[in-house]
């Protein structure tokens, strides 16, 4: 179920070890939106704009571009409504590799992405996100295996996603690594 733009559903919550809690939503409202777009065009935010594309993607092409394909974006929103984290799905084939295999899956496939924001990067809020994430997305789309790639390098980010159940699969162009959930 893709969201009308600018509207949210709730979809969970996460409570951490020291107390807070944090909100978890499917779909972003305008001050999401306004906040997801200042941070994807925050140049001072090096690791961001050295792991991801948002940049080119949110600022230089727009969110209603982005999520006019299709997107199932959810966030992670703290006490005040600061958005902590974003993760979203959508529809796209298994890239073509250059090395390694691709899984002999006979289902549509899904891309995967997730954004940690400062101060949240390193709380330890990435894994239960998450995994709050793909239990409200399965049961939306059962019918779809998720992939994502990212760069060797990224290594905290590689660690997440072999404890969410992806596989390595081989390299794409640009020697980026795509990994796989079946």
């Amino acid at each position: 179920m893709i969201l009308p733009i600018y509207s949210t559903k709730p979809a969970g919550e996460i409570k951490t070890e020291d107390g807070q809690t944090f909100k978890v939503t499917l779909g972003l409202d305008q001050t999401a939106v306004n906040q997801f777009t200042r941070r994807s065009c925050d140049l001072t935010d090096t690791e961001l704009q050295r792991f991801t594309t948002d940049y080119k993607r949110i600022c230089q092409n727009g969110y209603a571009s982005w999520y006019a394909k299709e997107r199932y974006p959810f966030t992670l929103l703290d006490s005040e409504g600061a958005l902590a984290g974003i993760i979203w799905f959508g529809p796209k084939e298994f890239p073509e590799l250059v090395s390694g295999e691709v899984p002999g899956v006979q289902k549509p496939w899904d891309t995967f992405a997730i954004r940690m924001y400062e101060p949240y990067r390193g709380k330890r809020l990435a894994l239960p996100f998450s995994q709050s994430v793909f239990e409200a997305y399965a049961k939306m789309r059962p019918d779809h295996a998720v992939w994502l790639d990212t760069q060797n390098e990224n290594e905290g980010a590689i660690r997440l996603y072999k404890k969410l159940g992806f596989v390595e699969c081989g390299q794409k162009e640009g020697d980026r690594l795509v990994m796989a959930r079946i």
